[in-house]
């Protein structure tokens, strides 16, 4: 819970005086939901969110599976080393200290990747509301100025900004095609349809080459 609060409080503060979720929930309730990709990325949104407070439950879990299957393996080696009694024992406890500091590892890297994908899904989203809204701000900026750093293409802001609501509004923004498929999909829906950043700027830069 507490990852997600201090994710959310990064959140709030870049989103002062920026359109909030209310006005974006608002705003949908007047246009064609199909017109924009933005209910979906409210979706993902919400998914991410619940993701990060369930954190310390999945820790929790995750550590003792982790530790369960280590013990089970020191065991084995045990065996495989003919260790007896205390010998064996130790076997056994080693292998599940490492198996549960690899699941505590684990879950701390899932959590660190959930929080900046909700971050990014977050700025598009908010990017998105502004120029629907006509109030283009400091998310736009914000979004533009990554798009630079990860982008192979020389752009211009007004060229970014026309090529991502014709994304918007044609659906490739959250169709899934911008976003590169696994092979063996594990997760939601949303996950494998809405693009991320990195995913955003791979689709827009092969429509400018």
């Amino acid at each position: 819970m507490k990852k997600l609060l201090t994710v959310m409080l990064l959140i709030s503060c870049t989103n002062i005086f920026a359109v909030t979720i209310k006005d974006i929930k608002s705003h949908l309730k007047t246009i064609n939901p199909d017109s924009t990709c933005m209910d979906e990325y409210l979706g993902r949104r919400k998914q991410l969110m619940i993701k990060l407070g369930l954190t310390p439950v999945v820790a929790v879990a995750g550590t003792v599976a982790s530790t369960y299957v280590g013990g089970v393996a020191g065991v084995g080696l045990g065996m495989a080393n003919n260790a007896e009694g205390w010998s064996g024992l130790g076997y056994a406890i080693g292998g599940a200290m490492v198996g549960a500091a690899a699941g505590v590892v684990a879950v701390g890297v899932d959590t660190t990747v959930t929080a900046v994908t909700l971050n990014n899904i977050d700025l598009i989203l908010r990017t998105l509301a502004e120029n629907h809204l006509g109030q283009e701000g400091m998310k736009s900026e914000k979004l533009y100025s990554k798009y630079l750093k990860k982008s192979a293409v020389d752009i211009s802001k007004e060229e970014f900004i026309t090529k991502l609501m014709k994304a918007d509004a044609d659906g490739t923004l959250c169709d899934g095609s911008m976003v590169k498929q696994p092979r063996i999909k594990i997760g939601t829906k949303l996950k494998f349809k809405v693009a991320k950043l990195k995913d955003m700027v791979r689709g827009l830069d092969e429509t400018r080459r």
